[in-house]
């Protein structure tokens, strides 16, 4: 700037036609994004220690109820607790630092990866349900007529050739 170009140089220059500023420009009026929001329902955190305390909780049992598709025991939300409560005392981060460090436990959390329901008799094929089938492997697996069918299916395509039922049982085995 304020040099003109040398030799083989081309000039360059921007000319601003308009700009338009909203305000107030203090910083006293804050519109958040709408993910925002749907995290730090209640907006920013309060200034208050005490309530702090409570929002952080309140956002973490809320977004890990989401997030687990169930409730959250009080011991995992206190665990959360104090993993964003110590983002949030290290030098230079502050609250939605410590959200963002529990909410990534959370996100990590098998709990939220996989869907896991506990089996009352996980060996007694019997004991299968449609809530439950996704969950137990025997119910996966079909009726084994089906099962020894696609065997047939899956050693003739790899051979070439018609394979015994006793062969196609050790195939899809």
């Amino acid at each position: 700037p304020g040099e003109t170009p040398q030799q083989g140089e081309n000039s360059l220059a921007v000319n601003m036609q308009r700009m338009t500023i909203y305000g107030p420009l203090d910083g006293s009026v804050r519109e958040y994004p709408r993910e925002f929001l749907d995290i730090f329902h209640d907006g920013p955190p309060p200034a208050d220690p005490a309530a702090r305390d409570a929002y952080r909780r309140e956002i973490l049992k809320r977004v890990a109820t989401r997030a687990f598709r169930r409730p959250v025991d009080d011991a995992t939300v206190n665990k959360l607790d104090q993993l964003a409560k110590l983002m949030e005392s290290q030098p230079g981060k502050t609250f939605e630092h410590g959200i963002g460090h529990a909410l990534t436990a959370v996100l990590s959390s098998p709990r939220f990866l996989f869907r896991a329901e506990i089996q009352p008799e996980p060996n007694n094929p019997s004991k299968v349900t449609p809530r439950n089938m996704t969950t137990n492997p025997v119910a996966r697996l079909g009726s084994a007529p089906r099962t020894v069918q696609r065997g047939h299916q899956i050693a003739k395509r790899r051979t070439g050739k018609k394979v015994a039922p006793a062969k196609a049982k050790a195939v899809t085995a």
